[in-house]
């Protein structure tokens, strides 16, 4: 065996060590003998012994760390923003967030008769991972709780289910690492997205919701609450 090395930050490294894994010979995997070896001067693997308890711990361990890092995401620059209700930080994870009322710009398609602009929005719930994203619409200007009541969220372009179908936009927030900005893509993709239709038999509002954000568009007045419909679920019921 030739005793290379590897140069890296200027530090030396140097085969001290190896794994040597025994099957047999009909490629049967679910036999194994693994054995640790030292390593002599000329780098030639010396001294075979069973890989220890401890031994096959660390490798364990080393190997899981590596997969983790490999698929994780959503992890805090600090502390956890404070509008965070949920995190899960596995590959295919889910964030849960709300955001408080505000102003936003909204697109939406010609055939609606909406002029494009800025509008007032209520307090919203948003659920956004690997199947996708869902978003709700809330009453309360405080922190929401697993109890609290959620509403349809008053846009075209979702479900009854809260799922939103996102058109034309691409959402690119699968392999971030920094939650801040899985947040921030999720909804930068939201409100970037084209709103255009409803779904057939879902009332995202109680009336005509053309006519809502007609009325809305360019207007400093607060969304009106009261047009927002009861949904069946609460927050509990959308937790992992």
């Amino acid at each position: 065996m030739k005793n290379d090395s590897i140069q890296a930050n200027e530090h030396l490294f140097l085969p001290m060590g190896a794994i040597l894994v025994y099957g047999r010979d009909d490629c049967s995997r679910e036999q194994a003998y693994v054995e640790y070896f030292d390593m002599d001067a000329q780098g030639h693997p010396v001294n075979g012994r069973p890989l220890s308890l401890s031994q096959s711990y660390a490798l364990v361990e080393s190997l899981q760390a590596g997969k983790e890092n490999k698929t994780a995401f959503a992890t805090p620059k600090g502390l956890l923003p404070p509008t965070v209700l949920y995190v899960n930080p596995t590959e295919g994870g889910t964030v849960i967030w709300y955001t408080r009322a505000a102003k936003k710009y909204l697109h939406f398609t010609d055939g609606l008769g909406i002029p494009c602009g800025e509008a007032s929005l209520p307090p919203l719930l948003w659920v956004a991972g690997k199947e996708g994203l869902r978003i709700f619409a809330l009453k309360t200007k405080c922190r929401p709780t697993a109890d609290t009541p959620l509403y349809h969220a008053p846009f075209f372009n979702v479900y009854a289910d809260g799922r939103v179908c996102m058109g034309n936009v691409s959402v690119e927030a699968d392999r971030v690492t920094c939650l801040e900005d899985y947040i921030a893509r999720w909804e930068k993709a939201f409100f970037h997205s084209r709103f255009a239709h409803t779904f057939a038999g879902h009332y995202p509002v109680k009336g005509n919701i053309v006519s809502l954000w007609n009325n809305l568009m360019g207007q400093q007045g607060k969304f009106p609450l009261n047009v927002l419909r009861t949904h069946s679920l609460t927050l509990k019921h959308i937790l992992p």
